[in-house]
């Protein structure tokens, strides 16, 4: 690939777990060019923590209750209704009411856009 920057980007799993991954590309920019022998770019995905404050600013943000905001947050974090339920201490009724009072109020159709907006929103910096 650093000798035929024609060919594509290529994905790469670099580790199970944690999940690690890297996007392999011929280095395009004039001063990667200038480099004296060929050279790929690697960017690298790592795994990511979400905050213990995001609950908090997602409630905030969206003016939700802090045990929606928490759910919220669950589901981003990529637990199921029911997982997130049994770490939360609710009971999988109360956690699918939950999850269908925040799509009306955030004004998303499902799971997938709930995590979408939870991911754009500032609950995910920091």
């Amino acid at each position: 690939m650093a000798q035929d920057r024609a060919l594509p980007a290529r994905p790469l799993l670099l580790r199970e777990k944690p999940h690690v991954e890297a996007l392999l590309m011929p280095a395009e920019s004039p001063e990667q060019q200038a480099l004296a022998a060929p050279a790929i770019l690697a960017l690298c995905t790592l795994p990511r923590a979400l905050s213990g404050d995001g609950a908090d600013r997602l409630a905030e943000v969206f003016d939700l209750p802090r045990r929606e905001a928490e759910l919220a947050m669950a589901l981003a974090d990529g637990y199921s209704i029911a997982e997130a339920a049994e770490r939360m201490g609710l009971t999988l009724e109360t956690a699918r009411n939950y999850s269908k009072r925040l799509y009306a109020k955030l004004g998303v159709r499902g799971q997938a856009e709930l995590v979408r907006l939870v991911y754009e929103s500032c609950a995910v910096m920091g």
